[in-house]
């Protein structure tokens, strides 16, 4: 009797498997043979799957951006808990999911890789980005309403938070012997500063 299998869950493992290829090996040194064979499957059967490896990072993008947005809602339902810690929080739990597979660093990477190059898949990635600092813009715009977070650029402190997120990710994948509660200590110490 055949063996029956669920097409969505493959995809999905196909998917976490292929990103965790991504990384290691970087985005343009990744071919179709390598992301089949950390899922144990020949190249053919990937094909039923996806269409090539731009495929299947495009799926993950839909993945991190759901993913993201469910944070950042999480984040924003949190009762009784300041703007500053939001933030706080918003940053512990993106920096987390990095190392649990869910792949911003790679998004960042192949953002800056597609933007030497143009890439038509760049404004995909874009918007990915722009999600996370959409994030931080409304809990800097609330945090001020409330006059929790001093009043300041917030165009400016969302691009630097971002840079922050973005630098601290960079530095975690590169750096696996760092221990990412002594550098989200660090980063908290900074975020304590919008106080008002």
């Amino acid at each position: 009797m055949p063996k029956i299998v669920d097409h969505d869950k493959r995809k999905e493992d196909i998917t976490q498997k292929a990103m965790s290829v991504f990384i290691e090996k970087g985005y343009y040194n990744t071919n179709l043979i390598d992301i089949a064979k950390k899922c144990g499957i020949g190249r053919t059967t990937l094909y039923r799957y996806f269409k090539n490896k731009d495929d299947i990072f495009q799926y993950a993008l839909i993945k991190i951006t759901r993913s993201i947005k469910d944070e950042f809602k999480k984040v924003m339902e949190l009762k009784d808990v300041s703007f500053i810690d939001k933030i706080k929080i918003l940053i512990s739990r993106l920096v987390t999911e990095y190392k649990k597979g869910n792949m911003i660093v790679a998004l960042i990477d192949y953002w800056l890789i597609m933007r030497r190059e143009n890439n038509p898949i760049l404004s995909r990635i874009h918007g990915n980005i722009q999600e996370i600092r959409n994030a931080f813009k409304q809990l800097l715009n609330e945090g001020i309403k409330s006059k929790e977070i001093r009043a300041l650029d917030k165009e400016k402190m969302t691009i630097t938070l971002y840079a922050l997120l973005e630098s601290l990710v960079l530095h975690l994948s590169y750096d696996n012997a760092d221990s990412i509660d002594d550098h989200l200590k660090t980063v908290n110490i900074l975020i304590d500063g919008l106080r008002a």
